[in-house]
């Protein structure tokens, strides 16, 4: 929330004000449906859980947007070419909305010291699409990221280093958790 009003207070500078805006958003959003989830009662919490993931999706999609402009690979993003990048994420977290459907079903919520968290969760048909989806993007992004080191000055190496990071932390340690459950999920598909 703080990035977005940032990034908000900053609009009439040159630069990528509003694709700040976006990222900051809809990683905020994430962040809320997460804490939604936690504080839900079990016949709710799966509506949250659902949102969660419709928020991931669209924060990949976000930042993978902001990169590519930041870095000079996309100069102007038209909104229809936005929305097709959407397109796939959209599907597959918004058909997980209903168990079975697209990305997530079966899920099995506990509580613990008050608030609720998933124990197990299966992945639907298109969990494998929207994943690969979301992975791509995070590679091009990190490609991205290593050009603009590669050809900027020191700014745009600490600048990219701190991005570069920030991204691919995350994403090996989601490998890592994937990798873990990846024998019982791949079994049921």
């Amino acid at each position: 929330v703080a990035l977005a009003v940032y990034s908000w207070s900053r609009r009439r500078s040159p630069g990528n004000w509003r694709g700040m805006a976006a990222v900051a958003l809809a990683a905020a959003l994430w962040d809320v449906m997460a804490v939604v989830m936690a504080t839900s009662s079990f016949e709710h919490a799966r509506l949250a859980l659902s949102a969660k993931y419709t928020m991931l999706g669209l924060s990949s999609v976000t930042t993978f947007l902001f990169i590519a402009r930041h870095t000079g690979h996309w100069q102007r993003t038209r909104p229809l070419a936005a929305a097709a990048f959407l397109a796939i994420p959209v599907a597959g977290h918004l058909a997980a909305w209903r168990d079975g459907a697209g990305s997530l079903r079966d899920a099995v919520f506990s509580e613990s010291y008050g608030l609720t968290y998933f124990v197990s969760l299966g992945y639907g048909p298109l969990y494998l699409l929207t994943t690969a989806f979301h992975y791509a993007l995070i590679f091009v992004s990190l490609g991205f990221i290593a050009q603009y080191m590669r050809r900027g000055g020191a700014t745009a190496r600490g600048q990219g280093t701190a991005l570069f990071m920030t991204i691919l932390i995350p994403a090996i340690a989601n490998v890592l958790v994937l990798g873990t459950g990846a024998a019982g999920w791949v079994g049921d598909l």
